[in-house]
C-alpha cells in the first residue's frame, strides 16, 4: 500500500509535522493550532472539494470497471478506432511531419536568400545608376 501523505510528511518535513498535520484528501498542510472556522474554510475550500470530486469520480469508475469485468463484458479497447492510433502509425507519422517541417524550413531558407540575393542586386543597380548619372562614383 501506498504511504499516506501524513506519513510522507512526516519523513520529509519533521520540524513541520510537529505543529501541522497533512489533510489526507488534498495533501495540503493544516495547522493543529488554527481554530474550528479556519479548519473548516479549509474543508470548503476549492482545492479540497475538487479532490473530493476526484476521488468520487475515480471511485465510481473503478466500480464501473469491476461491474463489467464481473458480468463478463469486454472493456473498450483502443484497435475498435477510439482512442489513441497504434504506436508505429503515430511513429511514422510524427516522422513525415518532422520531414515536412524540415523541407518546408530549406525552401523558406532558399527563398530568404533569393530574396535578399535579388534585393541585394537591386541596390547595386541602383547605386550604380546613380553613380552613373552622377558622372562618377558616388563614394
Amino acid at each position: 500500500p501506498a504511504p499516506s501523505g501524513a506519513d510522507l510528511a512526516s519523513k520529509l518535513f519533521p520540524q513541520a509535522a510537529a505543529l501541522q498535520r497533512v489533510c489526507d484528501v488534498c495533501c495540503a498542510f493544516v495547522s493543529l493550532n488554527d481554530n474550528e472556522e479556519r479548519l473548516a474554510d479549509h474543508f470548503r475550500g476549492r482545492m479540497h472539494l475538487a479532490f473530493v470530486r476526484l476521488a468520487d469520480a475515480k471511485e465510481e469508475c473503478e466500480s464501473r470497471i469491476n461491474e463489467a469485468r464481473g458480468q463478463g463484458q469486454s472493456l473498450p479497447s483502443t484497435a475498435a478506432g477510439a482512442g489513441p492510433a497504434p504506436r508505429d502509425d503515430r511513429d511514422r507519422d510524427r516522422e513525415r511531419e518532422r520531414d515536412h517541417r524540415s523541407h518546408d524550413w530549406e525552401r523558406e531558407r532558399w527563398q530568404r536568400e533569393r530574396y535578399e540575393r535579388e534585393r541585394w542586386e537591386r541596390e547595386r543597380y541602383e547605386r550604380e545608376r546613380y553613380e552613373r548619372s552622377r558622372g562618377g562614383y558616388y563614394w
